[in-house]
C-alpha cells in the first residue's frame, strides 16, 4: 500500500473511532437512548451529523489531495490507479464500520485506548503529509529546472538549425564555384595534379627573329611571367601558324623551338605569340 493509501486508511479509522466514542459516551451517561439520540445539540443524532460533516470535510480534503497529486504526479499513472483502488476499498470499509457501530458501544475501555493510539497515528500521519508536500515542492522545482533546460536546448537547436542553413547555402556556393573551376580546368586541359609552375600566365608578344633551325626569339620573358617549358601559340592575324616550346628565358626575351607537329606554315618576324588564343 502506498503512503497516500495509508493516510486515507488512517483517516477512515479515526472517523470510525470518533463515531464509536460518541456512541459509547451516550450509552454511558444516559439511559433514555431515544432522548439522547434526538437531543438537538448533544444527542447522538447531532453528533452523528457533526461526524458526517467532518467526514464530508475529510472527503473534500481527500479530493483536493487527489487533484493535487493528479496535477503534479502525472507520470505516476499506475500509482494513482492503485491509490484509487485503495480509496474505494477504504470507502467500503467505512460503510461496514458504520453498520457495526452499535456492536462497538460495549467496548468503551478498549475504544479509549484505541483513541490514544489513533492520536499518535494522526500525529505521525500529519508528519508524513508534511513530508509528502515537501516532496511535491521538490518535484515542482525539478519540473521547472527541466523546463528551463528544454528552453535552453531549444534555443541551441534553433541556433544550430540557422547555422546549418548558412552552411548549406555556403555549400551550394562552393559547389557552384567548384563546377565553374572544373569547367575552366577542362577547357585548358588542367588537372588538380598539374604543377602551378607549368601553367603560363595570359601574356602575348611578338616574334623578333626566326633562325633556319626553327628557333624563334620573342619579346616576352621572365618579367612577364614566362618560364622554360611554357608553350606559346604563334599566329598571324586570324591565321594559326604553330606552337613553340620555350627553352631559354631572360628578363625580357625568350627563345624556343617550333613544334613540327603543329606547324601550319612558316614563322615570320612580326608574327604574334600568346600563351593561349581566345
Amino acid at each position: 500500500m502506498t503512503l497516500v493509501g495509508k493516510i486515507f486508511t488512517m483517516l477512515i479509522f479515526i472517523m470510525s473511532l470518533v463515531f464509536m466514542t460518541f456512541a459509547v459516551m451516550v450509552f454511558a451517561t444516559h439511559k433514555n437512548w431515544k432522548e439522547v439520540a434526538v437531543a438537538p445539540t448533544t444527542g447522538l443524532k447531532a453528533q452523528l451529523t457533526a461526524a458526517y460533516e467532518a467526514k464530508r470535510g475529510l472527503e473534500v480534503e481527500l479530493e483536493r489531495l487527489r487533484t493535487q497529486l493528479a496535477e503534479h504526479q502525472a507520470a505516476r499513472v499506475q500509482a494513482l490507479a492503485t491509490l484509487q483502488v485503495s480509496v474505494t476499498d477504504a470507502t467500503s470499509r467505512l460503510e461496514k464500520t458504520s453498520a457495526d457501530l452499535a456492536k462497538l458501544q460495549a467496548d468503551q475501555s478498549a475504544t479509549v485506548q484505541a483513541l490514544e493510539v489513533a492520536e499518535q497515528n494522526l500525529e505521525k500521519t500529519t508528519t508524513e503529509v508534511g513530508q509528502l508536500r515537501d516532496k511535491i515542492v521538490t518535484v515542482q522545482q525539478d519540473r521547472d529546472n527541466k523546463l528551463d533546460r528544454v528552453v535552453s536546448l531549444s534555443d541551441l537547436n534553433n541556433q544550430a538549425t540557422a547555422k546549418l542553413v548558412q552552411l548549406e547555402e555556403r555549400k551550394q556556393q562552393l559547389i557552384s564555384q567548384v563546377a565553374a573551376q572544373k569547367s575552366v580546368m577542362e577547357k585548358f586541359n588542367i588537372t588538380v595534379n598539374t604543377p602551378i609552375e607549368a601553367i603560363p600566365p595570359a601574356i602575348d608578344g611578338v616574334v623578333l627573329a626566326v633562325s633556319d633551325k626553327d628557333l624563334v626569339e620573342v619579346s616576352i620573358g621572365l618579367d612577364d611571367g614566362l618560364r622554360e617549358g611554357h608553350k606559346l601559340e604563334i599566329y598571324r592575324g586570324n591565321q594559326y601558324v604553330g606552337r613553340m616550346n620555350v627553352r631559354k628565358v631572360t628578363a625580357n626575351r625568350a627563345v624556343g623551338e617550333i613544334d613540327p607537329k603543329l606547324k601550319q606554315g612558316p614563322v615570320r618576324k612580326g608574327d604574334r605569340v600568346a600563351t593561349n588564343i581566345r
